[in-house]
């Protein structure tokens, strides 16, 4: 019996013996008749003739030829897998080559450029995580990922995004925003921009929101307010003001997009416990602070409505996260009746506690 004991039927179990033939050990190959093994020791090999292995069709001359290649850690074969990284024809071997030189220290930037501007999409994509190691001493690198956010390929955009994390520039955040622009609703990608958002979600959030056209959709909304969320969290002071002063910008016909932005930037402010929500609570002094009363009066009409269903008022209950204690304890307190939904309740309860 090769299959788990467990992948047999009760009603085959019972005609047959699971323990037969265990005093024989594992079955490691099914073989026919006459068969030959065709994998060679490759331990006595020269490191060059290893480096040929990495165009290898069979997985494991190569993936033995790879390790082998990191364990030995002889530059007498870096020569060779340059020119395996920057010319071959298997899109494959030059990316095996380039990892292969990452792993002993001989990558340099010419390798890395020359992978840059490939024609195949996944080696430009190896090529720009393989970067990351050389941007602090390569502006040339550098320049050339941020142009990289225009790739015809997504999954080129998609790691361009998570590499530009590693540059502290301006043109990185431009780049970031370009990718944001075009691939908004992929959420593969916004991971990517998120990760990379760290110390400039409102400078991203600014770029992106100053196109009218574009934050139109619902998926732009959708990936304002997130941005707007990070601000909050991220607690700059300076960044956060630039969306308080986006808000003050738009006009009536934009509420949505308003009150998701605020929701947003008064959740991160929130959870960050920054003293900036404070002032973004002060009824009057701006137009964010005029939207956020407006829906933390909602919220608390929600809340408190037994004809709406428990996830819409636990939600609206989740909101008043953001508003001050004395605003919302009266109905926070009411909430936490036994008499009153679970999901109600635990809502109110993870709400006292920020």
């Amino acid at each position: 019996i090769y299959e788990h004991p467990d992948a047999v039927p009760p009603s085959v179990r019972k005609h047959i013996d699971l323990n037969t033939g265990n005093d024989r050990g594992r079955i490691y190959r099914v073989a026919p008749a006459g068969y030959h093994r065709r994998v060679q020791s490759l331990a006595g090999l020269s490191s060059v003739e290893l480096a040929s292995l990495l165009s290898h069709p069979n997985h494991w001359h190569w993936t033995t030829a790879f390790r082998l290649l990191y364990e030995r850690q002889d530059s007498s074969a870096a020569t060779k897998l340059v020119q395996i990284a920057s010319s071959h024809s298997e899109h494959l071997a030059r990316m095996r080559a380039m990892y292969a030189l990452a792993g002993m220290n001989q990558l340099s930037e010419d390798v890395v450029a020359t992978g840059l501007q490939a024609e195949e999409p996944g080696v430009r994509q190896h090529a720009v995580r393989l970067a990351e190691s050389l941007l602090d001493r390569s502006p040339a690198l550098r320049s050339q990922i941020c142009r990289l956010a225009n790739d015809d390929s997504v999954r080129v955009r998609r790691q361009v995004a998570f590499t530009l994390g590693e540059i502290a520039t301006d043109g990185a955040t431009a780049a970031l925003a370009d990718i944001a622009r075009r691939d908004v609703g992929n959420k593969w990608i916004e991971l990517a921009i998120f990760s990379s958002s760290f110390g400039r979600a409102g400078e991203l959030f600014t770029r992106l929101a100053s196109n009218p056209e574009w934050r139109k959709s619902r998926a732009a909304i959708a990936l304002l307010e997130s941005l707007a969320e990070q601000t909050g969290l991220q607690n700059r002071r300076d960044q956060v003001i630039e969306i308080i002063a986006f808000l003050d910008s738009i006009t009536d016909g934009e509420i949505t997009l308003a009150q998701n932005v605020v929701r947003g930037l008064s959740k991160g402010l929130a959870k960050s416990k920054s003293p900036l929500l404070g002032a973004l609570n002060r009824q009057g002094e701006s137009r964010a602070g005029e939207i956020l009363a407006k829906m933390i009066q909602q919220a608390k009409t929600t809340a408190v409505d037994k004809s709406l269903g428990e996830p819409q008022r636990a939600q609206a209950v989740r909101s008043l996260a953001s508003a001050n204690f004395d605003e919302a304890s009266a109905v926070l307190e009411q909430l936490l009746d036994s008499r009153q939904p679970m999901e109600v309740q635990t809502a109110a309860l993870r709400t006292l506690s920020r």
